[in-house]
């Protein structure tokens, strides 16, 4: 996926243009909003989204970046061509006293 990203950026320097990067949360408002959102922001210019995957449990982050790439998937199957990168976060384990 770098690739795809690296010639985005590559085809707005030559064209002398900044790449329009866009970010949206999947499952926001629902989560069948999700591929609608990311078609809507392609068609509105964006040459890049950033899908972040919200965070659920701070142990098992699992199902939920699952769904995020069935997001892209669907997204894909409707015509997205813009590159996707996912967006998560991790909490830093807690300390134990000593």
């Amino acid at each position: 996926m770098a690739e795809h990203i690296k010639r985005v950026f590559a085809a707005k320097k030559a064209e002398g243009e900044p790449a329009f990067v866009t970010f949206v949360t999947a499952g926001y408002p629902r989560p069948e909003d999700t591929v609608p959102n990311m078609l809507a922001l392609e068609a509105g210019g964006a040459d890049i989204i950033e899908l972040g995957v919200p965070f659920s449990d701070p142990t098992a982050d699992g199902p939920t970046i699952q769904a995020a790439n069935t997001y892209v998937r669907e997204a894909r199957a409707q015509g997205l061509k813009a590159p996707v990168m996912l967006m998560g976060q991790s909490s830093p384990p807690e300390e134990k006293p000593m």
